[in-house]
């Protein structure tokens, strides 16, 4: 019901509403594919698209408006803590406060790496996730090439690492330490085809590219109908709404643990992985 108008197929659907979910899920979730190695449940998901075919109404209606409760709901949180915390402070000298309460988030869509890597800090104090949505792709991957050309460096590097979920321990003159033992970060985009080959460029030496989930979104005219709705199907359509909101709130109630998959499972992916990777591991 949501998405029948949209240009999307069922994988384009529930790639791009579980990417959406998996900023609302607590920090700690994983899927262990052996006894010794696990992975954070993260996804970084991509729909490819040209210009018209409606991506920005993918991402609202099935990254934005599920979690949108939930994102208020943490917004109010925080800031009842900054009420509390001046409350606390009211009449104390500026040198003997303590820190006011960064705030955190699920959903973020703008972000510089030195920014990032101080909400991680806040994010894992939280025990949450945290997906970074952009409509324009094309605008990240601009901010982290010109990161790289006249910045710190450290935009690309440090994307590669949080694929994994990896520890981060940063010192700066001006911020002191910077230090989180594990993150869960998932990232969605849409972008054009012909911006994503430019910023490939033929090559991805660092695995930038192949970390993304690519997904060509559908090359047809939009189902768009001039009638008016009954009231059954406009209650229907607020119903359907309701339903993906809900999952979010169960998904971000849910305790983190690991998920083990099984003896078949692995069977099944071993021989899928082993000649993908001889064929990428060729001259």
């Amino acid at each position: 019901l949501v998405s029948q108008p949209l240009p999307t197929d069922d994988l384009s659907v529930i790639g791009t509403l579980i990417c959406g979910y998996s900023g609302v899920q607590k920090l700690g979730n994983r899927i262990a594919t052996s006894h010794d190695h696990s992975v954070p449940t993260n996804i970084w998901w991509i729909n490819c698209g040209p210009t018209g075919v409606s991506k920005s109404a993918v991402k609202q209606k099935l990254i934005d408006l599920p979690a949108a409760g939930l994102r208020q709901k943490l917004r109010t949180m925080h800031a009842d803590a900054v009420d509390e915390w001046r409350a606390n402070n009211k009449g104390v000298k500026k040198d003997d406060r303590s820190p006011a309460p960064k705030p955190w988030f699920l959903h973020l869509s703008d972000y510089t790496p030195e920014a990032l890597c101080l909400q991680l800090q806040v994010q894992e104090s939280k025990g949450l996730a945290l997906l970074a949505s952009r409509d324009e792709w094309s605008g990240i991957l601009n901010a982290l090439e010109s990161d790289s050309k006249i910045g710190r460096g450290t935009g690309i590097a440090q994307m590669l690492e949080m694929f994994d979920g990896c520890a981060s321990i940063a010192v700066r003159v001006d911020g002191g330490v910077r230090q989180f033992e594990q993150c869960l970060v998932s990232f969605y985009g849409n972008i054009q085809p012909v911006k994503l080959r430019e910023h490939i460029n033929g090559q991805d030496v660092v695995g930038q590219f192949a970390r993304f989930q690519f997904n060509q979104l559908l090359l047809q005219p939009l189902e768009l109908s001039y009638l008016d709705p009954s009231e059954e199907e406009r209650q229907a359509y607020l119903d359907a709404k309701a339903v993906l909101a809900s999952y979010a709130e169960l998904l971000h109630d849910l305790e983190p643990h690991t998920t083990e998959i099984t003896q078949e499972a692995r069977k099944h992916l071993v021989e899928w992985f082993r000649p993908r990777q001889e064929q990428a591991l060729l001259p």
